[in-house]
């Protein structure tokens, strides 16, 4: 586990070693005060309460999160050219003893621990593009447990149409975290370990038509 704070040395300079010309005062001084961020946008919200643009600029924002929450910025994934599989590990390495708030130790560095010996994943995820059709009926055509992620799409829209749950990997938080490049990707637990498969869903159509 990773320090979550770093501390770092912050070198002082002698500014007074420095010479410095005394220029005298000019003009009247007064005190510096600063106005807080929070008195900055109190008066700018009553100003346009004011002039009867506050009601406009709240709609504004509502629609922006509307229109977000219905079509999320695309995660940047290609379709996938070449099928790979490849493992992702997700045992985690002290880096340093870890300590109660009554400092008794209750991990120590170097000690490892894998999240998936303790909240197994039981169940594949299914990372697509929404917009791509056969990728979509791939999806839906798994067990009714497999969590379907989209990397592009409108999951409030598809939740209706398919009355299914849809999620989206928010700034491809999940699928750069698991090292995916490719969609449709499955992925499932394997051991002590996350196996992922990045699929070409013509190939996977194709070997089904044959085995038929």
């Amino acid at each position: 586990m990773a320090k979550l704070i770093n501390y770092f040395s912050l070198s002082l300079f002698m500014l007074s070693s420095l010479q410095a010309k005394d220029l005298g005062c000019h003009g009247e001084l007064f005190p510096v005060q600063e106005e807080s961020l929070l008195e900055v946008i109190k008066k700018r919200l009553l100003k346009m309460q004011e002039n009867g643009t506050l009601e406009t600029y709240q709609q504004q924002l509502a629609d922006h999160a509307k229109r977000k929450a219905l079509t999320p910025e695309p995660v940047k994934i290609q379709h996938t050219k070449i099928p790979r599989t490849f493992y992702y590990d997700p045992t985690l390495t002290l880096s340093e003893d870890l300590k109660d708030h009554e400092g008794r130790i209750f991990g120590r560095q170097g000690d490892k621990a894998n999240p998936l010996e303790i909240i197994p994943l039981s169940k594949e995820l299914l990372f697509i593009d929404g917009e791509d059709e056969e990728q979509l009926n791939w999806a839906l055509s798994r067990p009714s447990t497999s969590k379907i992620i989209l990397v592009k799409g409108q999951p409030l829209k598809m939740e209706e149409k398919h009355n299914r749950s849809f999620y989206f990997d928010q700034l491809g938080f999940l699928s750069t975290k698991l090292g995916i490049k490719q969609v449709p990707a499955r992925v499932f637990q394997e051991g002590t370990r996350l196996k992922i498969e990045e699929l070409n869903i013509n190939y996977l159509q194709e070997r089904s038509s044959n085995n038929g």
